[in-house]
């Protein structure tokens, strides 16, 4: 008889079942970790929430946990997160821990090549489309739906089994000056946030006579609570991976819409 290889495969409805039994027994024992009350009102429609203008309270004002594969299939909304103040004080300027990384998108001496490379990933950038799906959900509050100053982007984020919803605020934006192809953002942290600081997304050719374009991704931050400084050597190795994640994620996503366009060409 063959040996079985249905443990390696994809988990079935029995095992799925058990990972879910183990993230809620997590979460009801070990809640008194969380920054927030992780509230089992998350778990509950927001139908009945409304009916209930405590709850609706307490879901408004708090960060929400939930288990991950739950998380994805709730709505963002943008009224709770817009009257959220900013974490920290913009006056004391970057501070913190500082992670930066980038990655070169395109190295071309086709200056037609390059161009296209570098609108294209402004165009995603300014989507905020830059974290892949599996990690992170998204949601700019803004009347266009794109980058602007003083939006709030919702996040929905991964982290193994757990997941959570905060939100940020964008304080400033880079564009373009003359003779100079840059472009990009600027974003602080709002209140039940588990990290504060502010992230930088900047897209750029390299030089004066540019060969490569560039995507780069900086950040300041401190722990926003107590459970983040107690974590901080996994929240540290978990930020460095995300954000690598992030650049090879932006860089695929620009390739292949540039890949995409020029396909009707080809087949032409």
């Amino acid at each position: 008889m063959a040996p079985s290889f249905r443990s390696r495969g994809r988990p079935d409805n029995h095992q799925r079942s058990g990972e879910r039994l183990l993230t809620e027994t997590l979460l009801a024992h070990f809640s008194f970790l969380l920054p927030r009350p992780p509230s089992l009102y998350h778990c509950v429609h927001e139908d009945t929430l409304k009916e209930h203008s405590g709850f609706q309270t307490l879901f408004n004002q708090t960060m929400k946990i939930v288990p991950a594969q739950w998380l994805f299939a709730r709505s963002m909304i943008c009224a709770i997160w817009e009257s959220k103040k900013i974490s920290f004080d913009e006056a004391e300027g970057k501070r913190g821990r500082y992670v930066s990384q980038k990655i070169v998108i395109i190295r071309s001496a086709d200056v037609n090549r390059l161009q296209v490379a570098y609108q294209t990933a402004v165009r995603q950038l300014e989507s905020y489309r830059i974290f892949p799906p599996s990690r992170m959900r998204a949601k700019i509050c803004s009347p266009t739906g794109k980058i602007q100053h003083g939006a709030t982007i919702i996040q929905q984020i991964a982290v193994g089994l757990i997941g959570f919803e905060a939100a940020v605020r964008v304080i400033g934006t880079h564009t373009e000056k003359k003779g100079e192809k840059k472009y990009g953002f600027d974003y602080a942290t709002l209140d039940n946030h588990p990290e504060r600081g502010i992230a930088r997304f900047t897209v750029y050719a390299d030089g004066d006579s540019p060969s490569k374009i560039i995507f780069k991704i900086e950040s300041w931050s401190i722990p926003g609570h107590w459970l983040s400084t107690l974590v901080k050597p996994f929240s540290i190795w978990m930020q460095r991976r995300a954000t690598c994640q992030a650049l090879s994620f932006f860089k695929s996503e620009v390739l292949s819409t540039i890949q995409k366009a020029r396909s009707p060409q080809s087949d032409g």
